[in-house]
């Protein structure tokens, strides 16, 4: 689990608490057969990567929000990344893995910390198992990677300046006022 696509583990990833902006974590996966040769996933299969809190392996708590898109969806890609927060430069995965990017949005005021969870034919793997080296090392598909999402109130006005405001009155055919 990359951060903002930094390689360090648990970056963190500020944005404000206003269900509109979002910050992302990238999720980078060698998926190996049963003779340690890489193989890929299907779409389908790394679309059903899920978040999860790192330190119960537990869905996100209520408040959070997250979908996978290599960009944001709209409308949330009318919002800029949190002030100070500067994505990594984006290098391509190493030729054997794969990487989806995962979108978060909160309402929430408290921090958590995520990891990613994949289930495969009645197999869970995870990086959230803290026994493991930090950064993502995986021994029999756990790994100790994550990334803490920081929500933060708003803190910013829009002065009225800003705004343009205008009023028409619209009348009907029988004389009234219908706004």
């Amino acid at each position: 689990v990359k951060g903002l696509g930094f390689a360090e583990n648990n970056t963190r990833c500020p944005l404000y608490n206003n269900t509109y902006q979002t910050t992302y974590v990238d999720v980078v996966i060698r998926a190996v057969n049963d003779n340690q040769e890489p193989v890929n996933l299907t779409a389908s299969q790394l679309n059903s990567i899920q978040l999860v809190d790192y330190d119960t392996g537990a869905r996100l708590a209520k408040g959070y929000s997250w979908y996978i898109s290599a960009s944001k969806r709209s409308p949330d890609d009318l919002f800029d990344l949190y002030p100070a927060s500067l994505p990594a430069e984006q290098s391509a995965p190493s030729q054997d893995d794969q990487s989806i990017r995962i979108w978060i949005k909160t309402n929430s005021t408290v921090n958590v910390q995520v990891a990613a969870r994949l289930m495969l034919g009645g197999v869970t793997y995870h990086t959230h198992s803290k026994a493991g080296k930090v950064g993502g090392e995986t021994d029999s598909g756990k790994s100790n990677s994550s990334a803490t999402i920081v929500p933060h109130p708003q803190n910013y006005t829009i002065p009225a300046g800003e705004f343009e405001y205008t009023r028409s009155d619209y009348k009907s055919g029988d004389s009234y006022d219908i706004d």
